[in-house]
């Protein structure tokens, strides 16, 4: 299917089972277009914090503020923005070139395996 849905919502609290259903149906995790990482964030407003570990558990690219950090080892599974142009541009790129977002999902996969308690604990022990 070409186009976009997005799941919006309202409460505070969204229940783990209807999260992870979304997340499974998805293909991509977008971060807050309103990032503002200071003293006067407010979680689920102007700060996100746990993007990444969104993106390893569910093997999903990342499309993030340009200013968010994040971790090294999801770089080639993650796509940058500036603002709401280059987000527009992003989007449509995803929706139109299928290869795109097949590419990002590979590395999704392969990312969100080098975090895997198997590879965790032999990095371990090997160092």
């Amino acid at each position: 299917m070409i186009g976009i849905k997005v799941a919006y919502f309202t409460q505070d609290y969204i229940p783990l089972e209807i999260f992870d259903k979304e997340l499974a149906n998805s293909d991509i995790v977008l971060g807050n277009i309103k990032l503002n990482i200071d003293k006067y964030s407010k979680y689920g407003k102007t700060k996100e914090t746990g993007i990444p570990f969104t993106m390893i558990r569910a093997a999903k690219p990342g499309v993030l503020p340009q200013n968010y950090p994040s971790l090294k080892e999801l770089e080639s599974s993650t796509i940058r923005f500036s603002d709401s142009d280059s987000l527009t541009e992003i989007l449509t790129d995803l929706i139109s070139k299928n290869s795109i977002i097949l590419k990002l999902k590979s590395e999704a996969l392969k990312n969100s395996l080098k975090f895997h308690p198997a590879k965790l604990y032999q990095d371990l022990i090997s160092k």
